[in-house]
């Protein structure tokens, strides 16, 4: 899933859709559909990214094995990145301000249906989400 204006086909599940290069508060209401990027917290969508503004939270429902995301931080300072999937908290990442892609999954799961809570800090850019099943 590409979360770029230049690539989204309303793939936000949030009644928000962003206004192009200004920030925006992304509030969750209701439940979580399948395949859809949802927003918590304040981001600005670019063309190829969004940015987180504050802290927040992406979640996405997703039918895979493995999680992986193109990230960059905006700084040269390191940025946490929480990863939770179906409520347990897997691993704590630390992104760089050299954009590259993360394996969010240190081993496969089970072929299914799978929540993925992304725990942002101010600063992390993420370009798009993958869920390969191999």
């Amino acid at each position: 899933l590409y979360t770029g204006y230049d690539y989204k086909r309303r793939l936000f599940g949030n009644k928000q859709q962003g206004i192009r290069n200004k920030p925006v508060e992304f509030i969750i209401e209701g439940g979580i559909e399948p395949d859809r990027i949802y927003l918590n917290g304040n981001w600005t969508v670019k063309s190829s990214y969004i940015q987180s503004n504050s802290s927040g939270e992406m979640i996405i429902n997703f039918l895979g094995t493995q999680v992986y995301a193109y990230l960059e931080a905006m700084s040269k300072q390191r940025l946490p990145l929480q990863i939770s999937i179906d409520g347990q908290k897997l691993s704590k990442l630390k992104i760089t301000d050299i954009g590259k892609l993360y394996p969010l999954t240190a081993k496969p799961l089970i072929y299914a249906r799978h929540e993925l809570i992304l725990q942002v800090s101010k600063g992390v850019r993420i370009y798009s989400v993958n869920f390969p099943s191999k």
